[in-house]
């Protein structure tokens, strides 16, 4: 959220449909959302901004191993909609923060994950250091007492 309100300038629409989308993201999730009936209860441009969201980051996901989109960048998919790119940037920086800070010292698919990220990372135009800007921002210093910073 850091990285979409701070970062970004993103709408409250934009950052609703952000915290929204993990509960469309995979099949199993949109149908029990659905028969669940959360979905009616959010703004109908929110839930197209999930839905569009999940299009177009399942279309690269890192499993894909064949997908073009590691040897060239441009060959992943964009949405024509802003404010799906800065979801996908948001995500982005913060899944690859969280992988390198918890998994990539023992993650057996560690450097294909790098890869993967990294090509993410030039086809939204996203500064390289971009986590480790975010890490810095959202970390308390070893043995400090008090509430964490705001992420």
């Amino acid at each position: 959220l850091r990285v979409l309100r701070r970062w970004l300038g993103a709408s409250e629409r934009t950052i609703a449909a952000y915290c929204l989308h993990p509960l469309v993201q995979v099949d199993a999730d949109l149908r029990a959302s659905w028969a669940a009936g959360l979905l009616e209860s959010f703004d109908p441009s929110v839930v197209a901004l999930a839905m569009e969201y999940r299009n177009i980051a399942n279309a690269f996901l890192s499993p894909l191993e064949s997908h073009p989109g590691y040897d060239d960048a441009s060959k992943i998919a964009r949405s024509p909609l802003a404010e799906v790119d800065a979801m996908l940037i948001a995500d982005k920086i913060q899944n690859r923060k969280d992988f390198r800070a918890h998994h990539a010292a023992t993650h057996p698919r560690a450097a294909w994950l790098e890869r993967y990220f990294a090509q993410w990372f030039v086809a939204l135009g996203i500064a390289p250091d971009a986590d480790a800007r975010l890490a810095g921002e959202c970390s308390v210093p070893a043995g400090q007492v008090g509430p964490p910073r705001t992420c």
